[in-house]
Protein backbone atom coordinates (compact mmCIF):
# COMPACT_ATOMS: atom_id res chain seq x y z
CA UNK A 1 0.00 0.00 0.00
CA UNK A 2 2.76 2.28 0.83
CA UNK A 3 3.93 2.05 -2.61
CA UNK A 4 0.98 2.75 -4.01
CA UNK A 5 0.50 6.35 -1.96
CA UNK A 6 3.75 7.50 -2.84
CA UNK A 7 3.25 7.58 -6.15
CA UNK A 8 -0.42 7.31 -6.82
CA UNK A 9 -0.68 9.32 -10.33
CA UNK A 10 1.68 6.38 -11.42
CA UNK A 11 -0.50 3.38 -10.06
CA UNK A 12 -3.55 4.88 -11.55
CA UNK A 13 -1.86 5.09 -14.90
CA UNK A 14 -0.72 1.36 -14.17
CA UNK A 15 -4.43 -0.06 -13.52
CA UNK A 16 -3.96 -0.31 -9.55
CA UNK A 17 -6.11 1.89 -8.63
CA UNK A 18 -9.63 1.00 -9.80
CA UNK A 19 -11.16 3.56 -11.84
CA UNK A 20 -14.87 3.56 -10.31
CA UNK A 21 -12.92 5.50 -6.85
CA UNK A 22 -12.52 8.65 -9.24
CA UNK A 23 -14.80 11.32 -8.56
CA UNK A 24 -14.74 13.13 -11.68
CA UNK A 25 -17.02 12.46 -14.38
CA UNK A 26 -15.09 13.14 -17.14
CA UNK A 27 -12.05 10.74 -17.60
CA UNK A 28 -10.16 13.24 -19.74
CA UNK A 29 -9.41 15.24 -16.82
CA UNK A 30 -5.84 15.69 -15.46
CA UNK A 31 -5.80 14.13 -12.68
CA UNK A 32 -3.36 16.17 -9.57
CA UNK A 33 -1.40 13.85 -7.36
CA UNK A 34 -3.11 15.25 -4.37
CA UNK A 35 -6.95 14.88 -5.26
CA UNK A 36 -5.90 11.56 -6.89
CA UNK A 37 -4.02 10.34 -3.35
CA UNK A 38 -6.44 11.31 -1.35
CA UNK A 39 -8.91 9.34 -3.32
CA UNK A 40 -6.97 5.96 -3.07
CA UNK A 41 -6.57 6.37 0.46
CA UNK A 42 -10.49 6.93 1.22
CA UNK A 43 -10.83 3.96 -1.17
CA UNK A 44 -8.57 1.83 0.71
CA UNK A 45 -9.74 2.75 3.90
CA UNK A 46 -12.74 1.92 2.97
CA UNK A 47 -11.88 -1.44 2.20
CA UNK A 48 -10.73 -2.20 5.32
CA UNK A 49 -12.91 -0.89 7.17
CA UNK A 50 -15.57 -3.45 5.46
CA UNK A 51 -12.84 -5.99 6.42
CA UNK A 52 -13.10 -4.91 9.84
CA UNK A 53 -16.80 -5.00 10.22
CA UNK A 54 -16.61 -8.77 8.21
CA UNK A 55 -13.65 -10.00 11.23
CA UNK A 56 -15.91 -8.57 13.76
CA UNK A 57 -19.15 -10.60 12.38
CA UNK A 58 -17.22 -13.62 12.03
CA UNK A 59 -15.80 -13.19 15.95
CA UNK A 60 -19.05 -12.43 17.23
CA UNK A 61 -20.52 -15.49 15.18
CA UNK A 62 -21.53 -18.76 18.03
CA UNK A 63 -18.87 -21.16 15.64
CA UNK A 64 -16.05 -18.09 17.02
CA UNK A 65 -13.07 -20.39 15.78
CA UNK A 66 -14.82 -23.36 13.98
CA UNK A 67 -15.60 -21.58 10.93
CA UNK A 68 -14.01 -23.47 7.79
CA UNK A 69 -13.91 -21.77 4.37
CA UNK A 70 -14.52 -24.05 1.44
CA UNK A 71 -12.62 -23.83 -1.65
CA UNK A 72 -14.58 -22.54 -4.85
CA UNK A 73 -14.84 -25.51 -7.00
CA UNK A 74 -13.45 -23.56 -9.73
CA UNK A 75 -11.14 -25.71 -11.75
CA UNK A 76 -12.35 -28.99 -9.19
CA UNK A 77 -12.02 -30.97 -12.48
CA UNK A 78 -7.67 -30.56 -12.18
CA UNK A 79 -7.52 -31.09 -8.74
CA UNK A 80 -7.65 -34.86 -8.30
CA UNK A 81 -7.24 -36.68 -6.15
CA UNK A 82 -9.93 -35.51 -4.05
CA UNK A 83 -10.97 -35.28 -0.24
CA UNK A 84 -8.31 -33.82 2.30
CA UNK A 85 -5.57 -36.60 2.30
CA UNK A 86 -6.42 -37.27 -1.86
CA UNK A 87 -7.91 -40.95 -0.52
CA UNK A 88 -10.28 -40.66 -3.44
CA UNK A 89 -8.89 -40.99 -7.09
CA UNK A 90 -12.10 -39.15 -9.21
CA UNK A 91 -14.73 -37.35 -8.71
CA UNK A 92 -16.97 -40.27 -10.01
CA UNK A 93 -15.31 -41.94 -6.58
CA UNK A 94 -16.45 -39.32 -4.68
CA UNK A 95 -20.16 -39.96 -5.64
CA UNK A 96 -19.68 -43.60 -4.61
CA UNK A 97 -20.89 -44.72 -0.92
CA UNK A 98 -17.73 -45.11 0.96
CA UNK A 99 -17.78 -49.04 0.98
CA UNK A 100 -17.77 -48.46 -3.06
CA UNK A 101 -14.64 -46.07 -3.18
CA UNK A 102 -11.28 -47.70 -4.00
CA UNK A 103 -9.00 -49.25 -1.09
CA UNK A 104 -6.27 -48.82 -3.53
CA UNK A 105 -5.05 -46.84 -6.14
CA UNK A 106 -1.69 -45.41 -8.23
CA UNK A 107 -0.45 -42.62 -7.98
CA UNK A 108 1.81 -39.66 -9.94
CA UNK A 109 -0.01 -40.29 -13.01
CA UNK A 110 -0.57 -36.78 -14.90
CA UNK A 111 -2.86 -38.54 -17.22
CA UNK A 112 -6.11 -37.19 -17.06
CA UNK A 113 -9.36 -39.08 -17.03
CA UNK A 114 -11.87 -37.24 -18.85
CA UNK A 115 -14.32 -39.57 -18.09
CA UNK A 116 -13.94 -40.32 -14.56
CA UNK A 117 -12.49 -36.97 -13.86
CA UNK A 118 -9.11 -37.50 -12.15
CA UNK A 119 -5.83 -39.07 -13.27
CA UNK A 120 -5.39 -42.89 -14.71
CA UNK A 121 -5.66 -44.80 -11.76
CA UNK A 122 -3.33 -47.61 -13.06
CA UNK A 123 -0.54 -46.05 -13.87
CA UNK A 124 1.89 -43.83 -11.76
CA UNK A 125 5.24 -44.73 -9.50
CA UNK A 126 3.65 -45.68 -6.08
CA UNK A 127 0.51 -46.67 -4.52
CA UNK A 128 -1.99 -45.16 -2.00
CA UNK A 129 -3.79 -47.10 0.40
CA UNK A 130 -6.25 -46.79 2.45
CA UNK A 131 -5.95 -49.84 4.11
CA UNK A 132 -3.32 -51.92 5.47
CA UNK A 133 -2.58 -56.09 4.21
CA UNK A 134 -4.51 -56.60 7.88
CA UNK A 135 -7.56 -54.62 6.25
CA UNK A 136 -7.28 -51.71 8.97
CA UNK A 137 -7.59 -48.00 7.93
CA UNK A 138 -4.52 -46.55 7.87
CA UNK A 139 -4.62 -43.52 9.94
CA UNK A 140 -5.12 -40.49 8.28
CA UNK A 141 -5.65 -42.44 4.59
CA UNK A 142 -9.45 -43.24 5.39
CA UNK A 143 -11.65 -42.31 2.56
CA UNK A 144 -15.14 -42.76 4.46
CA UNK A 145 -15.89 -38.66 4.90
CA UNK A 146 -18.24 -36.24 2.87
CA UNK A 147 -21.14 -38.72 1.43
CA UNK A 148 -22.90 -35.31 0.25
CA UNK A 149 -24.32 -36.39 -3.73
CA UNK A 150 -23.63 -40.22 -2.99
CA UNK A 151 -27.62 -40.68 -2.87
CA UNK A 152 -27.84 -39.74 -5.81
CA UNK A 153 -29.02 -41.99 -9.34
CA UNK A 154 -26.51 -42.63 -11.41
CA UNK A 155 -27.17 -40.90 -13.76
CA UNK A 156 -27.88 -37.28 -11.37
CA UNK A 157 -24.25 -38.69 -10.96
CA UNK A 158 -22.87 -38.62 -14.46
CA UNK A 159 -24.82 -35.02 -14.61
CA UNK A 160 -23.17 -33.62 -11.90
CA UNK A 161 -19.70 -35.13 -13.13
CA UNK A 162 -20.03 -33.40 -16.72
CA UNK A 163 -21.47 -30.23 -15.25
CA UNK A 164 -17.77 -30.05 -12.69
CA UNK A 165 -15.86 -30.69 -15.80
CA UNK A 166 -17.16 -27.21 -17.06
CA UNK A 167 -16.31 -24.95 -14.03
Amino acid sequence: MCLVLNDPLLAFKAGLIPEQINSRSDAAVAYDEKSLKEQLEDHLSAQINIASTRLKALKENKYEGLVYKARSLNGIWATAPYLHNGSVPTLWALLQIPELRPVKFRVGSREFDPVNVGYITDLGPSTFKVKDVDGNTIEGNANSGHTYGTALTNDDKWALVEYMKTL
